[in-house]
């Protein structure tokens, strides 16, 4: 995409794109082995866990596209099931795992208990996760520097995502060394925490956080109300992000893959509502 008076992606660096490009990838999910991709529309065969393997009895695939995204309830994303706080005993309508949060990590009670998933699906560097290990990117602010947020997902899918970026949203961020540096999720002063996430992905495979975010309704009673986005952040760049995540999210395909598909305006309302109208239409 051309913008006047922007650097174009021709005129960057093409060496970290091609090392970071990554469109299509094999996962092995729960004794199948498929093939997800940026383009892929999803799928529509639904599988059933055989007995003696991990999650037996629960159900692989049937999840599309417009169905990826959630709001900003640990849980959101499975398509109609966005009412459902946790991950436990869930199904894989995309054959991803959930993100999970390190427990260290996590506010001490009882309404928090929700968020630990580590003995379900693993820690954070658990390697059988279909994908490989958690792990994030950093897009920070051309506009405005303090509007950080962190990308978290497993290793191929922010590999695949922040090459999509970098083509997608040139003239927001800061599409440097900061997002070029795909590093493994550890528990750090910059780690993504849950009271940070302004939206889910994907059946919580994907999360998007923002630093300085405290929504305190990750750690109140199921149904609280959302704290808002703090006022002042790059806007813009939320909306690029959101819409490339929902656009090209690697998704398992059997076959399909998408002539075009943009994400609709009902699709992008999970994250703030009437505040997606009022930057979309004004």
């Amino acid at each position: 995409m051309f913008i006047p008076g922007i650097t174009t992606r021709s005129s960057r660096s093409s060496s970290s794109k091609r090392r970071l490009g990554l469109t299509s990838f094999r996962i092995g999910s729960l004794g199948l082995s498929k093939i997800a991709n940026i383009v892929s529309i999803g799928s529509s065969v639904i599988s059933i866990i055989q007995q003696g393997l991990p999650f037996a009895g629960r159900s692989l695939g049937g999840g599309q596209r417009p169905q990826i995204f959630g709001n900003q309830t640990y849980g959101s994303g499975y398509g109609d099931q966005d009412d459902t706080r946790g991950v436990a005993g869930r199904n894989f309508p995309f054959y991803f795992w959930p993100v999970v949060w390190d427990s260290n990590l996590l506010l001490p009670g009882r309404k928090g208990a929700y968020l630990n998933a580590q003995s379900e699906y693993g820690g954070v560097g658990n390697d059988a996760r279909p994908g490989g290990v958690l792990s994030t990117a950093r897009i920070t602010s051309r506009i405005n520097p303090s509007t950080i947020f962190t990308l978290l997902s497993d290793s191929n899918t922010v590999i695949s995502l922040v090459s999509q970026l970098v083509d997608e949203c040139p003239s927001d961020s800061d599409f440097n060394d900061e997002l070029n540096a795909v590093t493994p999720l550890s528990p750090n002063a910059t780690t993504p925490r849950p009271e940070q996430v302004v939206q889910y992905y994907r059946a919580s495979s994907i999360a998007l956080t923002l630093d300085g975010y405290n929504n305190t309704a990750t750690y109140a009673a199921a149904g609280a109300p959302n704290t808002p986005l703090p006022s002042g952040i790059d806007t813009t760049l939320l909306n690029c992000v959101n819409g490339t995540i929902g656009k090209y999210a690697p998704l398992v395909t059997d076959g399909g893959l998408m002539a075009s598909w943009t994400p609709s305006f009902i699709n992008l309302v999970g994250l703030a509502g009437a505040l997606w109208a009022l930057l979309l239409f004004t």
